[in-house]
C-alpha cells in the first residue's frame, strides 16, 4: 500500500491531518501568548498572572479554590503570583460572604485596564483571522474548539461566558 503524503492510506492522510492540526493549535497559541509578552513584562508580570487575571476580569468573586480547579494547578503554583498582583494594586482578595474561610477574587481598576489592553490586542489577532476566514470557519472553528474541551471545562466556559 503506498504511503507517501499524496497518495497514501487513509490512516495517513488522517495522521497527516492530525498532525497539522496540532501544529496550527501550538502555533496559534504562541502568537496568541507572544502578543501579551511585552506588556506583561513591562508590567513585570508573566503568563500565570494573565491567567489569574483574565479568571477574576470573568468571574468577579471566583474563590481561589474555583481558581485552582479551573486552572488545573496546584495552591503552590498560584501563591506567588496572586500575592503579586495583589501587592501590585491588580487584584483584591475579599473573604467570602458565606464563608469567610473562603478568599474571592476580584480584579481592580489597574487589573482591568492591563486586562483589556491585553485583550485588545488578542482580539485583533482573532478577528483578523475570523475576517480572512469566513463566517462558516468560525462556525467549525468553535465547535472545534468546543469539542477539545474536557467536559469539566465546558462548565467553566459557561461560566465565564455571563461576564
Amino acid at each position: 500500500m503506498p504511503t507517501n503524503k499524496k497518495t497514501g492510506t487513509q490512516g495517513d492522510r488522517d495522521r497527516l491531518l492530525l498532525s497539522q492540526g496540532l501544529l496550527l493549535h501550538f502555533f496559534a497559541n504562541l502568537s496568541l501568548t507572544a502578543d501579551v509578552e511585552e506588556p506583561l513584562y513591562q508590567a513585570g508580570l508573566g503568563r500565570p498572572h494573565h491567567r489569574i487575571l483574565f479568571f477574576a476580569e470573568h468571574a468577579p468573586g471566583i474563590t481561589v479554590s474555583e481558581l485552582l480547579d479551573a486552572m488545573h494547578v496546584s495552591h503552590q503554583n498560584l501563591r506567588l503570583p496572586m500575592k503579586k498582583l495583589v501587592d501590585g494594586g491588580y487584584l483584591v482578595m475579599k473573604p467570602g460572604l458565606d464563608d469567610r474561610r473562603q478568599r474571592q477574587l476580584f480584579i481592580t481598576a489597574k487589573g482591568r485596564k492591563l486586562v483589556d489592553a491585553l485583550k485588545a490586542v488578542q482580539w485583533e489577532r482573532i478577528g483578523r483571522a475570523f475576517v480572512q476566514a469566513g463566517p462558516s470557519a468560525v462556525d467549525g472553528f468553535m465547535k472545534v474548539h468546543a469539542a477539545l474541551l474536557d467536559p469539566k471545562d465546558t462548565v467553566w466556559v459557561e461560566r465565564l461566558m455571563e461576564h
